[in-house]
């Protein structure tokens, strides 16, 4: 089940992301993409994204294909057929940044 969208800039980099008006995150259509999808968005760093991507596809398959898959055979809760799905549970705090925030 879809909860959120998580977007990043593919720049591997370990900072904070543009701020939401910023042009980087400019699809050039107006904002309907989120006027169709009533979903929270939350951008992550680039190195974030990158290595979040880079488990999704390790993790997309059946278990003996998976990194681990042995392993997870071997805790008798899965069978070789099963496939393994990534799931990711991003802790956004109490309070969300503004710009004045990051620059102090």
């Amino acid at each position: 089940m879809l909860r959120a969208f998580l977007f990043y800039l593919p720049n591997n980099d370990t900072g904070v992301p543009p701020l939401p008006n910023d042009n980087a995150w400019l699809l050039n259509d107006g904002g309907q993409w989120k006027t169709n999808n009533h979903f929270p968005v939350y951008a992550i760093p680039g190195a974030a994204g990158y290595q979040i991507m880079t488990a999704l596809s390790q993790y997309s398959d059946n278990v003996t294909n998976a990194p681990y898959g042995s392993e997870l055979l071997d805790s008798g809760e899965l069978r070789p057929d099963d496939f393994l799905r990534l799931a990711a549970d991003i802790d956004i705090g109490k309070t969300s940044r503004t710009q004045s925030d990051i620059q102090n």
